[in-house]
């Protein structure tokens, strides 16, 4: 459809302003995401005498998922967004062996009592020790597990689980990443000797694994947080001329955001700071150049 036949499918004054609302939504590039990335330095529109520059940036979200600069319409370079894995050995109570990202402790355990008793109870799933088991008793047995995610932590964390056949890591789905806290579930079924792994959606247990024979034997738990800090960075060997620069980032819901560009020139010419002319002095002109007057000679023209 033509866009000036748009128009006869509104009525008013109110579908028209929708329209050019929508028209200045997508000429501005704003939008649902809300992602919002601004470049502190180099600053726009700005000369500098040297060839390399630091890029100082901030962006508005807490979890940037990725993000990456484009300098001159090349390469997107993913250099300044640093990322670590931070390790968390309950949800309850801190570790000595746990990272140093401000981990969040307000987490909690619970499961129903059929587990086997004594040396076999559930409570050794998150009794710090991985070699201790647990296993159920009769049947189905169950621990569900909540875990409350530090800042900028990203969905590509992992949940960390021993049981019979050795360690295994896990993925979240994206609705179970979601969920603030996150909720997690072991099953253990002595009738079939497997083990089940599972997390919540909000809605329904995602199934994360079917355990083979003897899987239901479960030792320990715990998380590995994949952590994102924004950095700054150096643009270094930068050629004389005009140059652009700007950033993109994704969040963990993959809404896109970019900053406006900056453009920058670089020249590596030596300036005049100041400069006087036709300054009277005798029968002479002198000028001055950065602070220091020359003396020169009358009846001939100097470029002002």
């Amino acid at each position: 459809m033509r866009a000036s036949n748009k128009l006869f499918l509104c009525f008013g004054i109110f579908c028209i302003s929708l329209i050019l609302f929508a028209f200045f939504i997508s000429a501005s590039g704003l939008g649902a995401a809300n992602v919002n990335i601004t470049i502190i330095y180099p600053v726009n529109n700005t000369e500098y005498a040297v060839n390399s520059l630091d890029l100082n940036w901030n962006v508005n979200i807490t979890t940037p998922d990725w993000c990456a600069y484009s300098l001159d319409g090349g390469a997107n370079d993913t250099g300044i967004l640093g990322g670590e894995l931070c390790y968390q050995e309950t949800a309850n109570k801190s570790n000595v062996n746990d990272g140093s990202c401000a981990l969040n402790y307000s987490g909690n355990y619970s499961c129903n009592s059929i587990w086997a008793g004594g040396s076999e109870s559930c409570t050794n799933l998150y009794d710090e020790d991985w070699d201790t088991l647990s296993f159920a008793d009769v049947n189905i047995d169950w621990i569900e597990i909540n875990y409350t995610k530090p800042a900028n932590a990203l969905n590509s964390s992992l949940w960390m689980i021993k049981d019979y056949h050795g360690y295994f890591n896990f993925s979240l789905t994206y609705g179970c990443w979601q969920q603030s806290p996150l909720q997690l579930k072991i099953i253990s079924n002595d009738s079939g000797f497997k083990g089940y792994v599972y997390c919540w959606d909000g809605t329904d247990w995602n199934l994360l694994r079917e355990g083979g024979t003897n899987s239901y034997v479960f030792y320990e738990e715990a998380m590995w947080w994949n952590v994102s800090t924004p950095t700054n960075t150096t643009l270094t060997s930068l050629s004389e001329g005009t140059h652009n620069v700007t950033i993109y980032c994704n969040d963990t819901l993959s809404n896109m955001g970019q900053s406006y560009y900056t453009y920058f020139d670089v020249s590596l010419a030596v300036p005049i700071k100041k400069i006087f002319t036709d300054i009277p002095s005798g029968n002479r002109h002198a000028i001055m150049v950065d602070g220091t007057f020359i003396s020169l000679p009358t009846g001939k023209k100097y470029l002002r």
